[in-house]
C-alpha cells in the first residue's frame, strides 16, 4: 500500500520532495502504518518460526511414539504367537486370582467350556474342574498355598478322573522387582508317565521273572527225582496196600508242586510251548463246558465270537489255561452274582489309536476280552497283579499265580494284556494276540503213557546232575535199554568213542559245563550217524535251540518227567529203528 502510494506521489508531482504540505500528513500515516506492518509482519514471522520448530519437534516425538507403539505390539505378537504356540497350557493370573491371559491351549488341554473361560476368575475354574479330578483339595490348596507365599514357584501332579495326568508348574510374575501375578503352565504327561510305569513294570516283572524262572528249573530237577522214585515205588507195591496209598499221595502231591513251578515258568516265559495254528473261537468254546462248571449258578455267562477265524500262533493248552484263570478270578470278584463276558474279535491297531499308549503297537491283532461286573481292582493293586504271588483274596482262595501265570502265557506268545478296572464296576482284561494265517490244528487227543519192558537197544545218557542222572539209567533199564552214563559231555563223548558195540540212543541235557549237549550230539553223530538224540531240558531257550535241530533223529523231553514219559519219549524216537 505504501509502495502503491509513493509510486503514484511521483508520477503525479516528480518526487516525493515537491508532494504539497496538505498531503505529507497522510504520506507520514502511511510511513508509519508501513513500519508498524513490518514489525507486526517480523514478528509473525518468528512466531511462525517458532510454531514450525515445535511442530517439527512434536511430529518427531510423535512420530517417535508411534514407532515405539508399533514396537510394543509387535512384541506383543510375537509374545501372543509364543503363547499360542507352545504345547503347554498357560494362564496368567494377577494377586487378586482374575485370569489376565491364557493361551487355547489351556482351554482345549482341560477341556473348559466357554462359560468357565468367559468368567476369567479362578472361582469359576477350580470349580469346574474339582469334580473332574482325583483330589480335588489338593488342587485348590496348592493353588492357595501359591497364593499366599507369592515370590515362590510351585509344582505338583494334577491326576483327573479319566486317566489323564497333568504337570502342573507356577511362577511369580514381576515387573521392576514388584509381584504382580502367578503364570501357570499345565503340561500333559499322561502318555510319558504311561510309557515310564510300562518301562518300570516290564523290568519289575523281567526281574521277578528271571528269579521264579530259575527257581522253578532247580525245583523241577528235584521233582523229576521224586516223581520217578515214587513211580518206581508204586509198581513195585499191590494195590490196596496202605503204603502203595502212601506213595499214591506222594504222587499227587508231587504233581501239584509241578503244576505250581510249571506256573512260575510261566509267569518267568520260560514255559515249553507247543505253538500250533489256533482258532482262538474254537479254544474259547472248547472251554466253555468247564467254565460252566466252575462258575456258580448266580453268575451269567455270555460269550461273542465272529463268524470269520481268529487264528493265533499259541500253544494250546496254555491259552486254555489262561481263559479259565481269567475266568476264575472273573467269578472271585463276584460273590453276589453277575455277569461274565468273554468274546473274541479281529481288531486292527493304527499308530494314532489310543491303545497304542499303553503297549500294544499298530498290526493286525486277535482280541481276547474277558469282562465282569464285579468288584473292580483298587488303583493301587493294579500295579503289582501280575506279580507272583501277590492277592488280595484270603489265603485259601488260591496261591497269587493265576494272574502271574496269564502274564507269561501271553508275552511268550508275543502278546500284550491291557486292564481296565473301576471299583465297584468290574474288571476288563484285554488280551491281543498276533494274527496268524493257516489252517487251524484239530484238537488233539490226550494218550496216557504206557511202559514197555523189553530189549530196547543201548542207551547213552549225559546228565550233570547226579540224582537225575541216577532215575534216568533207572528208568531206561527197567524198559529194557543197556546204558552208559556220563556226569558230562566230555566224558560221554568218551565213552561213545570207546564203546565198540551200537548205540542206539543219546539222551543228553541240554546245558552242561564243558560240552553242551548240542555239541555233544554233533560230535556223536559224526561218529555214530545211525545214533538218535532225546535232548532234556528245563529251558526254553533250550527248546527254541532244539527246534533248530529237529529232524527224523532227534527229539525233546521237558522237566519235570516221569520215567514212564521217558521210556515212551526214547521208544517214540527209536521207533522200528531197533531190530
Amino acid at each position: 500500500m505504501h509502495k502503491l502510494l509513493a509510486r503514484q506521489l511521483r508520477k503525479q508531482f516528480g518526487s516525493l520532495d515537491a508532494v504539497p504540505e496538505s498531503l505529507r500528513p497522510l504520506l507520514t500515516a502511511v510511513d508509519a502504518a508501513y513500519v508498524q506492518a513490518d514489525d507486526e509482519r517480523a514478528m509473525l514471522e518468528l512466531s511462525m518460526e517458532n510454531v514450525s520448530v515445535e511442530l517439527a519437534d512434536r511430529y518427531n516425538r510423535l512420530r517417535n511414539a508411534i514407532d515405539e507403539k508399533d514396537g510394543v505390539s509387535q512384541a506383543l505378537s510375537v509374545l501372543a504367537a509364543t503363547l499360542e504356540s507352545t504345547a503347554d497350557g498357560i494362564v496368567v493370573m494377577d494377586l487378586d486370582g482374575r485370569i489376565v491371559r491364557s493361551n487355547s491351549r489351556f482351554a482345549a488341554l482341560l477341556q473348559l467350556p466357554e462359560e468357565v473361560l468367559n468368567a476369567r476368575d479362578e472361582t469359576a475354574l477350580f470349580g469346574f474342574l474339582s469334580s473332574r479330578v482325583e483330589d480335588p483339595i489338593a488342587l485348590v490348596a496348592e493353588a492357595s498355598a501359591a497364593a499366599q507365599y507369592t515370590g515362590r514357584s510351585t509344582s505338583d501332579v494334577v491326576r483327573f478322573t479319566d486317566g489323564r495326568v497333568f504337570e502342573r508348574y507356577s511362577l511369580p510374575q514381576r515387573i521392576d522387582g514388584r509381584t504382580i501375578g502367578r503364570v501357570w503352565t499345565w503340561r500333559d504327561v499322561t502318555e510319558q508317565r504311561s510309557l515310564t510305569a510300562q518301562l518300570e513294570q516290564a523290568q519289575k516283572m523281567d526281574a521277578v521273572g528271571r528269579l521264579a524262572g530259575g527257581i522253578a528249573h532247580d525245583f523241577n530237577n528235584l521233582m523229576t527225582v521224586i516223581l520217578s522214585n515214587a513211580e518206581f515205588l508204586q509198581e513195585d507195591l499191590t494195590e490196596g496196600t496202605p503204603q502203595r496209598s502212601d506213595v499214591d499221595e506222594i504222587l499227587k502231591s508231587a504233581r501239584r508242586a509241578t503244576t505250581l513251578t510249571q506256573q512260575l515258568l510261566a509267569f518267568s516265559r520260560n514255559q515249553m510251548l507247543r505253538l500250533t495254528v489256533l482258532d482262538l473261537n474254537a479254544v474259547v468254546y472248547a472251554v466253555e463246558p468247564m467254565l460252566r462248571r466252575l462258575i456258580v449258578e448266580h453268575i451269567a455267562i455270555e460269550i461273542h465270537t465272529p463268524a470269520e477265524l481268529c487264528l493265533v500262533s499259541a500253544d494250546r493248552s496254555q491259552m486254555e489255561q489262561a481263559l479259565l484263570n481269567l475266568a476264575i478270578n472273573a467269578r472271585d470278584a463276584m460273590p453276589r452274582g453277575g455277569v461274565l463276558h468273554i468274546q473274541t474279535a479281529r481288531a486292527r491297531v493304527m499308530a494314532d489309536d489310543p491303545i497304542t499308549a499303553r503297549g500294544v503297537p499298530a498290526g493286525d491283532w486277535i482280541l481276547l476280552q474277558v469282562r465282569d461286573t464285579g468288584t473292580g481292582i483298587k488303583r493301587e493293586h493294579l500295579g503289582r497283579i501280575f506279580e507272583p504271588f501277590f492277592s488280595t483274596k484270603a489265603l485259601d482262595r488260591g496261591t497269587g499265580l493265576g494272574l502271574s501265570m496269564l502274564y507269561g502265557i501271553v508275552a511268550q506268545s508275543c502278546g500284550h494284556v491291557v486292564v481296565d478296572s473301576e471299583v465297584g464296576a468290574g474288571s476288563c482284561f484285554s488280551i491281543y494276540l498276533p494274527e496268524t494265517h493257516g489252517l487251524p490244528e484239530l484238537e488233539p487227543v490226550d494218550v496216557a503213557p504206557v511202559m514197555v519192558a523189553g530189549r530196547a537197544g543201548t542207551a547213552l545218557v549225559a546228565e550233570d546232575e547226579d540224582a537225575i542222572r541216577h532215575l534216568m539209567q533207572r528208568s531206561l533199564e527197567r524198559g529194557g535199554f543197556t546204558v552208559l552214563c556220563a556226569a558230562n559231555g566230555q566224558e560221554a563223548l568218551a565213552l561213545a568213542r570207546a564203546y565198540v558195540g551200537e548205540i542206539h540212543l543219546l539222551v543228553t541235557d541240554m546245558l552242561m559245563p564243558g560240552l553242551s549237549g548240542r555239541d555233544l550230539a554233533v560230535a556223536v553223530r559224526a561218529q555214530r550217524p545211525e545214533t538218535r538224540v532225546l535232548y532234556v531240558s528245563g529251558h526254553s531257550e533250550d527248546l527254541v535251540e532244539w527246534t533248530g535241530l529237529v529232524n527224523a533223529h532227534s527229539g525233546f523231553l521237558a522237566k519235570p518227567f516221569t520215567a514212564r514219559t521217558l521210556d515212551v519219549a526214547a521208544r517214540e524216537l527209536l521207533g522200528d529203528s531197533i531190530p
